[in-house]
């Protein structure tokens, strides 16, 4: 049994073996009488949190196992990958793979099925079953193709230290639409967990060189051939600095003046890879 966290409503099962996604639920799987003979618990940081009461991922899982009588428990770290935690006291890492779209709805539902298809009837371990979790995630996101890949391209294993990181979000900020984009950019590198988003707006452009020197990445929200995020891509481009740019369906001179870099129509996709170093 795969078996989700719902709102209206819980499950009760029987089952030999079972996965469980509690899927903010916040309700633990043997909280509603439910058991199974074998178990693992696929979750993502914000839902450990709430049912262990712990904050390290590490002490989480362990509390997880004991409470549950889980034989592993899978903590996904958005573009960290995941922690692969099992009864036996083994800590393992899986990566995220890169990808430059990046479609979330539906992206854990497709993990958790994932897992379960490689953990429950391919007998994989809990560590190979969620690498190729991982991996199903990432052509899924790219793709939006929710059927179960068995086989796939080579993928690009990625790494991500977001706390370690100082990004700065570019944006000349002149409409509401144009602070609504630059807030949104900022919050969800936060959410990623970055700890160091500095917002550069246009009052900010005689001294943007120097407030771009010491910034581990770049993302420009390019609205205008003339604003100050082409220039800070162009300091990108001088500086090797990672400068990722989303340009939503933006002017043909505005593409033409940003050349070989490649503009992200997607902005999960460009905020994820400006992570991804």
């Amino acid at each position: 049994v795969l078996r989700f966290g719902c709102v209206e409503g819980h499950f009760i099962v029987e089952a030999e073996k079972a996965v469980y996604d509690p899927q903010g639920s916040g309700e633990l799987f043997s909280a509603n009488g439910s058991n199974a003979e074998r178990l693992a618990i696929v979750l993502n940081e914000g839902e450990a949190e709430v049912l262990a009461g712990q904050l390290d991922p590490k002490t989480v899982a362990a509390t997880l196992i004991d409470i549950e009588g889980a034989e592993a428990v899978v903590i996904k770290r958005g573009a960290s990958g995941c922690l692969v935690a099992t009864a036996e006291g083994s800590i393992s890492y899986v990566p995220a793979f890169r990808t430059r779209k990046v479609f979330k709805i539906g992206s854990g539902d497709i993990f958790s099925a994932a897992f379960a298809f490689a953990w429950m009837k391919c007998s994989m371990t809990a560590h190979d079953a969620a690498r190729f979790a991982s991996s199903n995630a990432a052509i899924y996101v790219e793709t939006r193709n929710p059927r179960i890949q068995t086989e796939w391209p080579e993928l690009d294993p990625v790494t991500a230290q977001p706390s370690a990181l100082k990004i700065a979000v570019v944006s000349d900020q002149e409409t509401t639409l144009d602070h609504w984009l630059a807030s949104e950019a900022r919050s969800a590198l936060y959410s990623l967990g970055v700890r160091n988003v500095q917002l550069v707006d246009r009052f900010e452009r005689k001294r943007l060189a120097d407030t771009l020197t010491d910034v581990d990445a770049i993302v420009a929200l390019p609205l205008s051939p003339y604003g100050m995020a082409v220039e800070a891509i162009a300091f990108g481009r001088d500086h090797s600095k990672p400068t990722h740019i989303f340009n939503d369906g933006g002017s043909r001179e505005l593409i033409d003046l940003i050349g070989a870099s490649q503009p992200f129509d997607d902005l999960a996709g460009c905020l994820y890879n400006s992570v991804w170093q």
